[in-house]
């Protein structure tokens, strides 16, 4: 079983504001409260991604916390958020402050692109700054500069998970990879497309890689079974 981490990137371009803070406030609280002021200043929060950043609960919590800042949302896959993104940037917009998704478009879109300004240095309250707190007593990033790429959730998880249809196929009936390739599911598989999704990359590396698996079974599974290819998660 792998570790799958999920991770989030942030770029946030609020101004600075050079302010006396009262001598009784650690430095934490005295950035805090900047941030806040001047992200109530702005009023507006922009985030793209997946239900991470964008799901209606976390929105409705933070609404509640900071009802002065609009939460303007994009969802979308990976591939079609990052080419927005960079889009963008080449029309010279800085639009958005918040991406959080999977860990392909981040590092090959963005962090190869130098679109993005370095997390570290804008985490502040203790919670997140404490490693102790964290798994493995340390932050977690996914570029080579440990700056860019915060990995802040994980899964244990299969690379190539299979989700079954329950009503349909009794799980016994599956006991390997290779029982896929039955005549009798033939036209009844659906397949995350690799291409636009990174968890159907993720997917088909894990196959093509697995030593009891590999080319072989990929190929098979493509050309015998009448596979559906979607990029809809659901």
């Amino acid at each position: 079983m792998n570790a799958c981490l999920l991770l989030s990137l942030l770029s946030i371009f609020f101004p600075l504001l050079f302010v006396h803070a009262a001598e009784d406030k650690s430095s934490w609280q005295v950035e805090w409260g900047k941030t806040v002021q001047l992200a109530k200043k702005e009023g507006q929060l922009v985030n793209y991604g997946g239900e991470e950043i964008i799901h209606p609960e976390i929105l409705k919590a933070f609404n509640k916390d900071y009802p002065e800042i609009k939460v303007t949302t994009a969802g979308g896959h990976g591939s079609e958020l990052g080419a927005r993104i960079l889009a963008e940037r080449r029309a010279g917009k800085y639009l958005v402050d918040l991406y959080a998704g999977g860990p392909t478009t981040p590092y090959r879109a963005l962090y190869l692109s130098k679109a993005l300004d370095p997390i570290a240095p804008l985490l502040l309250l203790p919670e997140v700054t404490d490693v102790s707190k964290w798994f493995t007593g340390k932050h977690v990033y996914a570029d080579p500069e440990d700056r860019y790429l915060f990995l802040f959730e994980g899964t244990v998880a299969g690379g190539a998970a299979i989700y079954l249809n329950t009503r349909l196929v009794n799980p016994s009936e599956l006991k390997s990879y290779w029982d896929l390739l039955q005549p009798k599911w033939k036209g009844k598989i659906l397949f995350m497309d690799p291409k636009s999704s990174s968890l159907g990359l993720n997917a088909a590396t894990s196959l093509f890689d697995h030593p009891d698996l590999g080319p072989e079974f990929l190929k098979r599974l493509f050309s015998e079974m009448d596979v559906a290819i979607s990029g809809n998660r659901r």
